[in-house]
């Protein structure tokens, strides 16, 4: 597996517009739990969170408030609008225009896809074998 990062805005519509939707991250607020539809912006008085909240990014669009996001949060069609959203881009805290990834697939036979993964399995047994003192019981080509 491959990837490309997109960084800013327009990077990331541009990978959007060449190879598809990318992942993003938002670091979200307590009202974003609560989201049902609209364009999001952190609300007065919410707080937030730590950490970031991976989402895929399938679009944009323009709105009387600016450039918006179109979503696909992970957590199923009873949050937000049947599991998508619409977030303003350009909000300082919420660092959804800061990056995009997008995996991209290596093209590979499957013969060869066979013998890589089951190489990757015999380098992942030797790695646990190792943390566990059973190195001795994996053998890596």
């Amino acid at each position: 597996m491959n990837y490309c990062v997109a960084q800013g805005p327009e990077e990331i519509k541009k990978e959007i517009i060449k190879n598809g939707p990318v992942i993003g991250s938002i670091t979200p607020f307590t009202d974003f739990l609560t989201y049902k539809d609209g364009t999001y912006f952190p609300s007065e008085g919410s707080f937030k969170f730590n950490g970031h909240q991976p989402l895929k990014i399938i679009g944009w669009e323009k709105d009387p408030q600016g450039d918006v996001w179109i979503v696909e949060n992970s957590w199923g069609n009873q949050w937000g609008d049947k599991g998508y959203a619409r977030i303003v881009s350009g909000h300082k805290d919420l660092y959804i225009d800061y990056l995009g990834v997008a995996p991209r697939p290596i093209p590979m036979p499957a013969h060869e896809w066979d013998q890589e993964t089951q190489r990757m399995q015999k380098q992942y047994e030797a790695s646990v074998g190792e943390s566990t003192g059973n190195a001795n019981e994996a053998n890596v080509e």
